[in-house]
């Protein structure tokens, strides 16, 4: 009984769709929805809004950091 039980769980395992994104995602395909991925230290999982505002923020000061470098230049 325990070994079927074991196989059931190492099957169930085996079946989970485990995915690495180490090289960055801009935004996870509906394809991978509902995927487990594996993370390394020091990575992070933002929800969409924070997404968004994280790259607002960064077009922002790449704007900023030409408007500087074209007056300065």
């Amino acid at each position: 009984m325990a070994t079927l039980e074991g196989a059931a769980a190492i099957e169930e395992v085996k079946s989970v769709n485990f995915s690495q994104a180490h090289g960055g995602i801009e935004s996870v395909s509906q394809s991978m929805d509902n995927s487990t991925f594996l993370l390394s230290a020091g990575e992070r999982v933002i929800q969409p809004q924070q997404n968004k505002e994280l790259s607002s923020l960064f077009q922002e000061q790449n704007y900023l950091h030409t408007l500087i470098s074209v007056t300065y230049s």
